[in-house]
């Protein structure tokens, strides 16, 4: 069993016991995964360069493909914090084709699609950067509808080549798109049944973020997943899926000393109260500042 992801900080944080990782220990054989600690910033691996301060140089081929062949059971992670939707369409993209070319492809490939707005950055330099409205702002980030409808491309292109490719996929966007998208006449050719979603919730235009931040199952002001999101996010999956068979109890997915399990001392009752949660999509101070909400929590 071979499991691909890819995604940014919610689901690169903890990510021993993140979702991906709870829906890996129900499907691979033993039970066992990947160490992901390996495959920190993984593009280094893929394309052979050296991180900087997060960013990265475009220089050799894929890592060896030794690793991969002499592996059946695979939970590998692209994902890491501040990733843009440029990067995970790229990596992901080229990851598959380079599997596909040693005969190693996935037998699943979830996808967390990140803020819309984030974009990849080279400088004159050849150094890549994911820039985001909290990592190197002052390259500026991308605007609405644009942003938006270019994740929506890069949604669709890699739906068609996940069929192409015959691969089991699921995709969920934790930070919610624009909704003037839909008005695109591409938009259609989404298959939105491929999506998770909480119900009652559009699985792009609602994502997950907000309603996380709104049920206290966020651990920061971000909304970066806490356990119960987690477990939630891994039940989604296996069920879209179809391996509910699977799912095992919260309890003995989690342990006692889990850091997912602290729950953070966040007022999001406030910011529920004063409706603005809407608003503080990734945790803007200046939102923050403008309703007088602490940036960090009492206690």
């Amino acid at each position: 069993m071979f499991i691909f992801s890819n995604g940014c900080s919610h689901t690169a944080w903890n990510f021993n016991e993140g979702y991906v990782s709870l829906v890996a220990r129900c499907l691979l054989k033993n039970g066992e995964q990947f160490d992901n600690s390996k495959l920190e910033f993984a593009t280094q691996y893929l394309f052979g360069g050296e991180m900087e301060d997060g960013s990265y140089h475009l220089k050799d081929p894929f890592y060896s493909n030794t690793f991969l062949k002499n592996n059946d059971d695979l939970n590998l992670s692209f994902a890491y914090p501040g990733k843009s939707n440029d990067t995970i369409f790229f990596e992901t993209y080229e990851s598959l084709i380079y599997l596909k070319n040693i005969n190693k492809l996935p037998d699943y490939v979830f996808i967390q699609w990140s803020g819309p707005n984030r974009r990849l950055h080279a400088d004159p330099s050849g150094i890549w950067i994911d820039v985001g409205p909290h990592r190197v702002p002052e390259l500026q980030v991308k605007f609405e509808p644009m942003a938006s409808m270019q994740t929506m491309h890069y949604m669709l292109l890699l739906q068609n080549f996940l069929n192409f490719l015959n691969i089991e996929y699921v995709f969920l966007c934790y930070m919610e798109l624009d909704n003037h998208i839909e008005k695109i006449k591409s938009f259609k050719e989404l298959n939105l049944n491929r999506f998770i979603s909480l119900d009652g919730f559009h699985p792009i235009f609602d994502g997950f973020r907000n309603q996380f931040r709104d049920l206290e199952w966020a651990l920061d002001w971000h909304g970066h997943p806490d356990a119960r999101a987690h477990y939630k996010l891994s039940e989604l999956i296996l069920n879209k899926i179809n391996k509910s068979e699977k799912i095992v109890s919260f309890d003995k997915l989690y342990t006692n000393n889990s850091d997912l399990l602290l729950k953070g001392s966040y007022d999001f009752s406030l910011i529920k109260k004063k409706g603005i949660m809407h608003l503080l999509k990734d945790g803007q101070h200046e939102v923050l500042d403008e309703h007088q909400i602490p940036w960090t929590p009492s206690g």
